[in-house]
C-alpha cells in the first residue's frame, strides 16, 4: 500500500537544517546511527536537535527478525493516522547529502519505503513542548502480515539488540563522511518548514530543476534495506 503523499529526493530541495525524524535504528546509540548517522554528525553534516514524539498517532510494528523471510527486526511506520501511538524518536537537522543517503537507505527510488512530513512535539531542556514539521519515512510495502503485528510506542534497545546487521553500504557512507555529493537541486527551502514541498506520488514540482543522477542512485536488493 503507498503512502498517501510521497516524494523522491529529486522532488525536493536540500538544505543544511533538513529536519528529520528517526524512530528505530538511527536513534543515537543504535545500530545504524552508529553506522551512518555519528559519521554524518562527526563530518558537520548532521547535528541532534531533540527527542519527540510524533503528533498523530501512527502505528509502527516490528517484525521478529528472521533472515529466511528477510527481516532485519527493524520497525516499520505505517502511513495510517490517527491509529496506534505517539511514536517516540528524534530529530536531527542534515544537510543535503545525508537526506540523499537517508533515501538510499531507505530505498525511496524502489518504491520501497516513501518519505512525507509530518508534526512533532519536540522536548525543550526546560520541559516546554515545541511542534516542528519534519522529514519522515513510511514503509510502504505494508502486507496483511506487517499491518496485524501490535503497534508499539517505541524501538527500544532490547530490539536493536535483536537487529540483523547487514554490510555497511559504501555509497551511503561516502555521502556522510563528505567524500561524495548529492545530486544538485535548485529550489529555495524555506527553514524549518517542508509543508509547502509535499505532493502526490508519482507528481513532480515545476520549479524544481535537478541534475541528471542516473548513475548515483543506488540499485539495493530488498534484503539490502534498513530502515529508521
Amino acid at each position: 500500500m503507498a503512502c498517501k503523499t510521497c516524494s523522491t529526493s529529486s522532488d525536493m530541495a536540500f538544505n543544511p537544517s533538513i529536519a528529520l525524524f528517526v524512530y528505530g535504528t538511527l536513534k543515537r546509540g543504535f545500530a545504524n546511527y552508529n553506522r551512518y548517522l555519528r559519521m554524518a554528525e562527526h563530518n558537520g553534516k548532521a547535528r541532534y536537535l531533540s527527542t519527540a514524539s510524533t503528533m498523530n498517532p501512527y502505528p509502527m510494528v516490528v517484525r521478529p527478525a528472521d533472515p529466511a523471510i528477510n527481516s532485519s527486526g527493524a520497525p516499520q511506520l505505517l502511513d495510517d493516522p490517527g491509529q496506534g501511538f505517539h511514536v517516540e524518536g528524534e530529530v536531527f537537522l542534515i544537510d543535503h547529502d545525508t537526506f540523499h543517503a537517508m533515501d538510499i537507505l531507505e530505498g525511496v527510488h524502489r518504491g520501497r519505503y516513501c518519505r512525507r512530513t509530518i508534526a512533532v512535539q519536540l522536548s525543550e531542556p526546560r520541559g516546554e513542548i515545541r511542534e516542528q514539521e519534519c522529514v519522515t519515512y513510511f514503509f510502504a510495502a505494508a502486507d496483511e502480515s506487517t499491518r496485524s503485528l501490535p503497534p508499539r510506542a517505541a524501538y527500544t534497545m532490547e530490539h536493536n539488540l535483536n537487529y540483523l546487521l547487514k554490510p555497511i553500504n559504501e555509497e551511503i557512507a561516502a555521502l556522510c563522511r563528505g567524500d561524495a555529493s548529492a545530486p544538485e537541486i535548485s529550489l529555495p527551502l524555506l527553514e524549518g518548514s517542508l509543508s509547502k514541498l509535499r505532493c502526490n506520488s508519482g507528481s513532480s514540482l515545476a520549479s524544481v530543476s535537478t541534475a541528471s543522477s542516473s548513475g548515483s542512485r543506488a540499485r539495493l536488493d530488498s534484503d539490502d534495506v534498513e530502515v529508521f
